[in-house]
């Protein structure tokens, strides 16, 4: 009854909160208004019960779920990785020895390759000088003539680019350039003043042994002409082999800090006892601890809302039931 009561006051004062027209002409009656609140509590707790159920529903569906997780017997699994990252420790142990026996090999060649140009720079050089001593019958007359003009054309002076000195550390090069227009010029200069040297001689015969001889000279020249178009093919083979060479070497150190990064990594994780998805997956238990309170505590509390509901649309449909003058249906009550 006090319930109905409260109700009633409640669409009361709700109505005259209307504007002011439909104060003066309401539509319900006290009556009706109580009518309307029990369909109200009714479909309340039609919706409370389906709410209720499916709630349920779900706690049935995750809990099982959430347990599976939690007592999930991993332990095969972990084997299993623990065996892969094994293998993969042993490879990349092979690995980088094998990488660490080859760079030591490149590092070699590469020590060795200093003795390699000096040795080819000391051909040159003494095949240069071969030929100079073949010049020495003709030397003694085109000196006094003036006419040997040959620096350009002695690789002394022009060696193939070596290391400074040998330092794996320190890779400083030597380098002296010049142009083979500049020998060129050389050769067709000298030719010339020898010409005309010989052309103001008045002994024949001398003109014949300088002629002679400087035929000789020009031969010995060119063949150190020769000598240098050679040189200068070993001077670029050997550059790109030395440049080469460092560019394997740098590749591959680089290649074996990373695989010594992973290796540490790997090993690091193999002594790590500490199964963090064993301490991760025993964090589903507190989950599961915590649903399962609450999910039992679903159809006390229910029950306790449902007969409240229940009670108060009993005690609604009492006061509608009671005879018209008693005050219940026409609102008089209140």
């Amino acid at each position: 009854m006090k319930l109905a009561i409260v109700l009633l006051a409640v669409f009361a004062v709700a109505a005259y909160a209307e504007p002011e027209a439909e104060v003066s002409a309401p539509k319900e009656t006290a009556g009706s208004a109580t009518q309307q609140a029990m369909v109200s509590l009714q479909s309340g707790l039609k919706e409370h019960n389906q709410y209720y159920e499916k709630a349920q529903s779900i706690c049935k569906e995750e809990l099982p779920a959430a347990k599976k997780i939690a007592d999930e017997d991993n332990e095969a699994l972990y084997k299993e990785r623990t065996a892969s990252k094994e293998k993969l420790r042993d490879a990349l142990t092979v690995r980088v020895k094998d990488l660490k026996k080859f760079l030591k090999k490149l590092k070699k060649v590469r020590s060795k390759l200093y003795n390699h140009i000096e040795r080819v720079n000391t051909i040159f050089q003494k095949k240069f000088l071969e030929n100079s001593h073949n010049m020495a019958a003709a030397a003694k007359l085109l000196h006094d003539m003036g006419i040997i003009k040959v620096v350009p054309y002695n690789p002394k002076f022009n060696p193939i680019k070596n290391f400074a000195k040998f330092d794996p550390s320190s890779m400083s090069l030597i380098e002296l350039s010049l142009h083979r227009s500049e020998r060129n010029l050389a050769l067709q200069q000298m030719e010339m003043e020898a010409k005309m040297t010989l052309a103001t001689t008045d002994n024949k015969s001398c003109e014949k042994a300088s002629g002679a001889a400087f035929e000789i000279f020009k031969l010995a020249l060119r063949l150190n002409n020769d000598m240098y178009d050679r040189f200068e093919q070993e001077r670029e083979v050997l550059r790109k082999f030395r440049l080469g060479l460092r560019e394997m070497i740098e590749k591959r150190e680089k290649k074996l800090a990373a695989l010594e990064k992973q290796l540490e990594a790997l090993i690091k994780a193999l002594n790590d006892a500490s199964r963090p998805f064993k301490t991760l997956q025993q964090k589903m238990n507190v989950h599961y601890a915590v649903l399962k309170k609450s999910c039992d505590k679903f159809p006390s509390e229910q029950k306790s809302i449902a007969d409240q509901y229940v009670k108060t649309i009993d005690l609604i449909q009492k006061d509608l039931a009671k005879p018209a003058g008693t005050g219940a249906a026409t609102g008089s009550a209140f």
